[in-house]
């Protein structure tokens, strides 16, 4: 029986505060959420980056693989400057630049080249010319 002074709903009251108690504990105990916006740039490779996360428009890794160790091609280059590999690289890829210029100098591309060059010459010059 139900004593006079008490609500009947009493013994539910404390069973539902004790059930929001346990769901609030529950919840302390879930793993952090990090909130990513939709405006900022996400963590890792993307459509277009790799596996990097980062554009490689450029790259000389896949031609450093294909270039042969370091002293046997100084010893084919013969006059090939420093003992770095990037060096060496770098003094090939002139030494093939200054090939490239010496034997495009009769070409008609190069002619218009420097068709160009003395056209814009002589239009900056025209243009500090007082009037």
């Amino acid at each position: 029986m139900e004593k006079a002074g008490r609500p009947p709903l009493v013994g539910t009251r404390e069973a539902l505060m004790s059930v929001l108690l346990a769901a609030a504990l529950a919840g302390c105990g879930g793993t952090p959420f990090e909130y990513h916006s939709q405006r900022e740039i996400p963590e890792g490779p993307g459509l277009l980056t790799g596996e990097s996360g980062a554009l490689i428009l450029f790259s000389d890794k896949k031609k450093a693989k294909a270039d042969p160790p370091l002293a046997s091609a100084q010893a084919v280059a013969g006059d090939a400057p420093g003992a770095a590999s990037g060096e060496f690289v770098e003094f090939r890829e002139f030494r093939e630049f200054r090939r490239w210029k010496d034997t495009a100098k009769d070409t008609p591309e190069f002619r218009e080249f420097q068709d160009w060059r003395e056209w814009k010459a002589y239009r900056s010059w025209k243009e500090r010319q007082p009037k």
